[in-house]
């Protein structure tokens, strides 16, 4: 089942991460805007199908593969 969308002027969202609670999922996405190619991390909860952008860089970095902590507290991710 889909749980997100990417159209235009979204170029990819992936490399999910279910939460240790199963109710949340963590993907990174990349957006292009007229700075440039900009990335977040953000966090669907499926309950509510609400997201959250827990993080967003400016078109000079990117991120990439966020994954959960074992407490669900926390999350980490690449970035170059």
């Amino acid at each position: 089942e889909k749980v997100v969308d990417c159209d235009a002027p979204c170029l990819h969202a992936q490399e999910p991460a279910w939460s240790p609670d199963g109710e949340q999922i963590a993907f990174q996405r990349h957006t292009m805007t007229d700075a440039g190619e900009i990335s977040t991390v953000e966090v669907l909860d499926l309950a509510s199908g609400d997201i959250t952008i827990v993080l967003e860089t400016p078109p000079t970095k990117g991120v990439y593969a966020p994954r959960w902590s074992p407490d669900g507290a926390s999350l980490v991710f690449e970035q170059v």
